[in-house]
């Protein structure tokens, strides 16, 4: 050595030497610094920097992993507080509900009661058995009620233990992190890994003690030993080194496993209670359907039954003489065909029809069930958003590049739950009740064409149709008949109609899911569409149509929007079985909601005087509401119980409206009593039918032309008002499908149609006869 002592320099770190390894035969590796010292000497002591850099590295992963979990602890927390806030305020609604319920119930069923031993004692009844089947009929009816309400208040207490808002809260609690932050010992575990590395560079068979970790160098050179430096000492990494950041990237890795791992059990456990939510659903809804079914056979058969002993049973001794007369009328009368005529026919057809409403009622409520949970599960299973979740950060990302890349991750597979309905008429459910009836139907024929006028009013116009492939729900004129919307699946195409030409000239994409409804503003250049939920649209300064804002309410598709006369009140119904209003204050809110339809509502209608409204759905209900200035709230005055449920109604004026029974050959219609301030039926009119499938197709009433438009199963009825109050059907146009959907423009000039074999946009014109 040369070089005076405490000059020289150690090869593998280049430090000073501080000593001698005097059993070191090669005398270029026998100076010794204070590292190589640490290194050798290492289960009892590290080298004070190593030490220092160990802490520093430590400190900061501690810093950034605390600062990490925080901001997930933080944001958890918050979500879980705004989740149980909604809880307290959904739990809060739905004991209203019930506790409503419980109290309708108590005072029906004194009501009931009352009136029950009210009619019992004021009956006047000679004959035993008559008055036997009248207390039998009046319990049924009783019973039937209570069951109503069972089922009701049942579904109520149901929808506390089944919501997702617990079950989400549950889950944001499990997602809060308990756990710390592990630190390995690394002076253990590099002492168990070095002790462990018995390596020998090939070319010097020496001990492998350094790591070439550059990009570049081949594979089999990057472990060296001393000897290998070559005066490129820089570029290499001690084990040790090495060896610390492997634990790092595999402590980074285990942490990402983890991660991946909390949110597969997260994916696992929602696609479980998808899946339970859909089998309690069906179980729900099977149950309360066999006990309609149930019902509607026990009242039949109890008729029959009644029926049977007063044939069987009843003595020629007691009967009267007109009776008698009555008898001998019939005998004389008497053919093949009323030889065996059912006397209950009509009343079997009457339960046959609520059976098929029941059927079809459940399956599109199965389907809606099936529907809203199977797009949570593709969401799941595609790691796209459900429904729920799309409008929710729909209302977090107001910006339209961020609502435009949410729409695209929407999923694609969203059941069309209005095609659906549209389509549930080609499906075999045993529904087909005309066995039996053939003779009626021939007579309802000769009725209506007695009464059917021979010329055609409204004439299809002779331009080039425009094609219109994609399903169209709602359409829409303008109050100048100059601009029409088209509902196109989730779209909106706007045209102008000049000169008796369509011409599109713009595409609205705000809605998530189908159209169902469009109405234009008279009083403003607005409209307004509906779908899951309610958009108001105006026209901005480069006469483009525009959102200008969104009602979110309805949780499912809205049937129908009506707008009154000041154009400050809009009323939407849904198949969600409410009625909303929202009122006009700066923006549009929701200033009441009506719960008192049990299931869909499809129809709705405002009197002349704007302060009534009458609405029909599935469950043979009509409700008529009235609005009170004094309390500024709208009230039910009258419940209509009919024996077959309809999808349209419609006011002609304040004492008269018309409503369509679903696929019946009937319209009916109800009048004012100035008496007891009740509408009751009057009258029925014969109208042209076939089987129905859609119900987006409103009654509409033309005052200027006393027109009523009744779309009925695939036919367009135009029904006449005379002078005398008598309607009359001046044209009906059949179209071969119940898909079918259209509008009338308001001075009654235009009918516009689309239908599903055609697949076109049809425009008819009015001419004078």
């Amino acid at each position: 050595m040369n070089q005076k002592q405490g000059q020289e320099k150690c090869q593998e770190h280049s430090e000073n030497i501080v000593a001698i390894n005097r059993y070191e035969k090669d005398f270029e590796k026998r100076g010794l610094c204070s590292k190589c010292m640490a290194n050798r000497y290492k289960k009892e002591v590290m080298h004070i920097q190593n030490s220092i850099d160990q802490i520093k590295q430590t400190k900061q992963i501690l810093k950034e992993d605390r600062s990490n979990i925080l901001q997930s602890r933080l944001e958890n927390i918050q979500k879980l507080n705004e989740s149980v806030e909604q809880l307290k305020n959904f739990y809060i609604q739905q004991f209203d509900l019930i506790i409503t319920s419980i109290n309708k119930w108590t005072q029906s069923i004194q009501n009931i009661e009352e009136d029950f031993i009210n009619k019992a004692q004021s009956q006047e009844c000679y004959d035993y058995q008559l008055f036997v089947e009248f207390i039998t009929q009046e319990q049924e009816a009783q019973i039937q009620t209570q069951i109503d309400f069972k089922i009701q208040i049942q579904n109520l207490l149901l929808s506390l233990t089944e919501t997702d808002l617990f079950k989400t809260c549950q889950k944001f609690l499990e997602n809060q992190s308990t756990e710390t932050i592990l630190f390995e010992n690394a002076e253990n575990e590099d002492d168990q890994e070095l002790e462990e590395l018995c390596l020998l560079c090939d070319d010097h068979k020496k001990q492998i003690t350094l790591f070439d970790l550059s990009k570049d160098r081949p594979n089999q050179k990057r472990i060296a030993c001393l000897r290998c430096l070559d005066g490129t000492i820089n570029q290499y990494t001690s084990i040790q080194i090495a060896h610390n950041i492997w634990q790092q990237v595999q402590q980074k890795r285990l942490e990402k496993m983890n991660k991946n791992s909390d949110i597969f059990s997260i994916k696992v456990n929602n696609l479980k209670d998808y899946l339970q939510t859909i089998q309690k659903g069906y179980i729900s809804q099977i149950g309360n359907t066999v006990n309609q079914l149930n019902n509607i056979y026990k009242n039949y058969s109890n008729q029959v039954n009644s029926k049977t002993t007063h044939l069987i049973n009843t003595s020629w001794k007691n009967l009267s003489k007109e009776e008698i007369l009555k008898i001998a009328q019939d005998l004389s009368q008497i053919n093949e065909y009323n030889i065996i005529e059912d006397p209950l026919l009509m009343e079997y057809n009457n339960q046959d029809n609520q059976i098929n409403a029941v059927i079809k009622d459940t399956v599109l409520s199965l389907q809606e069930c099936q529907k809203t949970q199977l797009n949570k599960i593709n969401g799941q299973i595609n790691n796209q958003l459900s429904v729920d979740d799309f409008i929710i950060k729909i209302k977090e990302n107001p910006k339209e590049e961020d609502c435009q890349s949410l729409r695209q991750n929407k999923s694609q597979s969203i059941e069309k739950s209005i095609i659906l309905e549209s389509k549930l008429r080609e499906l075999d459910l045993s529904i087909n009740f005309k066995l039996s009836q053939q003779q009626y139907s021939q007579t309802i024929q000769s009725e209506f064409k007695q009464q059917q006028l021979n010329q055609s009013i409204y004439n299809l116009i002779q331009n080039k149709p425009i094609k219109q492939n994609e399903w169209c729900y709602a359409i829409a004129f303008n109050q100048d008949n100059s601009t029409i919307l088209v509902g196109s699946n989730k779209q909106i195409k706007v045209f102008e109609f000049k000169q008796e030409q369509l011409k599109q000239t713009q595409l609205l994409s705000e809605h998530s899911n189908e159209i169902c409804t469009l109405n234009f503003m008279k009083q403003s250049n607005q409209f307004i569409s509906g779908s899951y939920e309610i958009i108001i649209w105006s026209i901005n300064e480069k006469n483009q149509w525009i959102c200008k804002q969104k009602l979110n309410g309805h949780i499912s598709f809205i049937r129908c929007l009506i707008l009154n006369n000041d154009e400050d009140l809009i009323i939407s119904c849904s198949f969600d079985k409410t009625i909303k209003f929202w009122i006009k204050q700066n923006g549009w809110i929701c200033s009441q909601t009506i719960t008192d339809h049990i299931n869909s509502v499809y129809g709705l209608s405002m009197n002349d005087s704007q302060n009534k409204l009458i609405s029909c759905g599935s469950d043979n209900l009509i409700l008529i509401i009235e609005y009170s200035s004094q309390d500024k709230k709208w009230s039910i005055i009258q419940k209509i119980k009919v024996e077959n449920y309809g999808i349209r109604i419609c006011f002609i004026n304040d004492n008269i409206f018309t409503f369509q029974p679903y696929s019946k050959e009937q319209m009916h219609i109800y009048e004012l009593n100035n008496t007891n301030k009740q509408y009751s039926k009057t009258k029925d009119l014969i109208v042209k039918c076939g089987s129905d499938g859609a119900c987006l197709f409103p009654q509409q009433y033309i005052k200027q032309k006393c027109l009523l438009v009744n779309k009925n199963g695939q036919n367009i009825n135009l029904i006449k008002r005379k002078e005398n109050g008598d309607f009359i059907t001046q044209q009906s146009i059949d179209f071969g499908t119940s898909s079918l959907f259209g509008i009338m423009s308001d001075n009654g000039e235009y009918l516009i149609t689309w239908d599903d074999i055609s697949k076109e946009i049809q425009i008819r014109k009015y001419q004078e006869k």
